[in-house]
């Protein structure tokens, strides 16, 4: 080969075929040309290019802080469960009734729901709903459309509540709010507040507590003066009341070598109304009786189903499923609706564990961009013995991270934990264009080569290798994002192409524009950065 000012050209012993030159001949006027004069242009606009790039880093950080994002809860199971609560006054054969109904209705549009199977279990206070679906092979619709028209199909009837349950890895979008403090009384009465609130935005559905299916309890509140005045006393009548309505042991049966307990308590038949209760009798000092309705006042309340407790506090739990929206989103929503909202002293209200979870998420994809990105670093500028031309390639992951955050925020997916993941992919991918055209033009120079002149023609000839690279590991992941672009030859986007297809689609995207963009601003970029390193060793050899 000969070098010279402008260019090199390369020998060799081998004719060229008519293919390879008709080949050459059609990549050189459509392809190599325009190029290599568009790096010429940009090389005498440098100011303008970088302004360019400025601004794509801006347009970057602007899309990707307004992505929205979450956690991978989405499953590869085709199911549908429905909590059904019933009215305190059902039997267990008016819920089996209830029930019946339910299945029956399913049943006749089992077709169309795409349903192969449907099972339910049940007790007088209400039960479930497991409706299995057709395999993915099968399906013509996703989960989450079939279950909003069964939930749809479901009759109304007064005091029956239908809500959604999720099974661990299916498609359920369920979030909560935790409230703390010492009196669970004080504690229900705040929940019914905030569940009122939830209720108002839109985007939240089937806003729920862990008190809703207490049982029915009554509160004996007893008249310290009245009891005294019989000559009774709180704990006597506590004690009454227990014994008649409870089983206490009173004594003991010796049988041979075994004790048989003894145990006193009222009829059953004396024992099923309150009026009963009303109409216990004690004896007074006086051996008179003393209905307990006459030194007591009593209150019907529905008691919490099972007390939670967190840092030896009671807890009560408010979950809602949400549809649309992305986490973060619903995130911004609640705390808008709690920011107004007063707690009494020692009382607290937090996010759930699915935010918490959220949060965490966020930051560990954030510690591992930051390392990531230092150690691509560290190590580029160990190989290239520079630390001003590592910074120039760089720039590739903010190229990148612009196709991730404009393709995303134009389909309107959300970032979820996995898609972060391609994120990291990304970085140690979209380098290697930038790291192959900067070996390259770094060699021309030491070759002999002027700058200007080294950066057109390492263009010029890096162009194919890093569109061939680039391109055909574009090609390969394609099939994995398929299902996402072309759902009509797919079936239902969901299950295992749900939650892999994002990550392809993060991978892609990145890797075009930072390929494309790379080539466009690369060459220029690498002329300022190179003269700012000049600048900065003469001044510190002034200094």
């Amino acid at each position: 080969a000969q070098g010279g000012d402008k260019g090199e050209v390369i020998k060799s012993d081998r004719t060229l075929t008519d293919a390879e030159k008709m080949q050459k001949s059609f990549l050189t006027k459509y392809l190599s040309d325009p190029y290599t004069r568009f790096i010429e242009l940009t090389l005498r606009f440098r100011w303008i290019t970088a302004g360019i790039t400025i601004l794509i880093v801006i347009l970057a950080y602007y899309l990707y802080g307004h992505l929205e994002k979450g956690v991978v809860r989405e499953g590869i199971y085709r199911e549908v469960h429905l909590q059904v609560d019933t009215p305190k006054s059902y039997g267990i054969d008016d819920t089996k009734m209830l029930f019946e109904r339910l299945e029956g209705i399913l049943q006749e549009r089992k077709d169309e729901l795409e349903i192969k199977t449907i099972s339910s279990s049940f007790d007088r206070s209400g039960g479930s709903l497991a409706i299995y679906l057709v395999k993915q092979e099968e399906a013509k619709r996703s989960v989450s459309t079939l279950s909003e028209e069964i939930r749809h199909l479901l009759p109304v009837i007064p005091g029956v509540k239908y809500r959604k349950r999720f099974r661990y890895g299916h498609d359920g979008k369920e979030v909560s709010i935790e409230i703390k403090g010492r009196n669970m009384h004080t504690l229900t009465r705040l929940a019914d507040d905030i569940k009122e609130r939830l209720a108002t935005i839109p985007d939240l559905s089937d806003v729920d507590t862990n008190l809703e299916k207490g049982k029915d309890e009554i509160i004996v509140a007893i008249d310290r003066e009245k009891v005294k005045k019989y000559g009774l006393t709180s704990q006597r009548i506590a004690f009454g009341i227990s014994g008649s309505l409870g089983s206490r042991a009173v004594s003991k049966f010796k049988v041979k070598d075994k004790e048989i307990d003894i145990n006193l308590q009222l009829k059953e038949e004396d024992r099923q109304r309150l009026d009963q209760l009303k109409n216990l009798e004690f004896k007074d000092t006086e051996k008179e009786g003393v209905v307990l309705g006459r030194v007591a006042d009593f209150k019907r309340r529905i008691g919490p189903k099972a007390i939670e407790r967190k840092d030896r506090k009671p807890i009560v739990i408010i979950t809602a499923q949400y549809k649309e929206k992305g986490l973060r989103k619903i995130m911004e929503d609640i705390k808008a609706k709690m920011a107004d909202f007063s707690l009494p002293a020692g009382y607290v209200w937090s996010l759930g564990e699915e935010f918490k979870r959220y949060e965490r998420a966020e930051a560990e994809s954030r510690f591992g961009l930051i390392l990531a990105i230092i150690l691509i670093y560290l190590i580029m500028a160990s190989l290239f013995e520079s630390y001003i031309h590592p910074l120039t390639i760089m720039l590739t992951i903010p190229f990148a991270f612009t196709g991730v955050a404009i393709v995303f925020f134009l389909a309107d997916l959300p970032l979820d934990s996995l898609s972060r993941l391609g994120l990291l992919l990304l970085c140690g991918l979209v380098v290697n264009n930038a790291i192959v055209l900067i070996d390259y033009i770094n060699r021309l120079r030491r070759s002999g080569m002027d700058k200007y002149d080294a950066i057109v023609k390492g263009g010029r000839d890096r162009l194919r290798p890093i569109l061939m690279t680039s391109f055909t590991t574009i090609f390969g992941l394609l099939p994995m994002t398929l299902p996402l672009l072309i759902p009509v030859l797919y079936g239902p986007f969901e299950g295992r192409e749900k939650i892999w297809a994002p990550v392809g689609l993060v991978v892609i995207s990145g890797l075009f524009t930072s390929t494309i963009l790379t080539l466009i601003i690369m060459p220029t970029i690498y002329s300022l950065i190179d003269d700012l390193g000049r600048w900065m060793k003469k001044l510190f050899a002034i200094a």
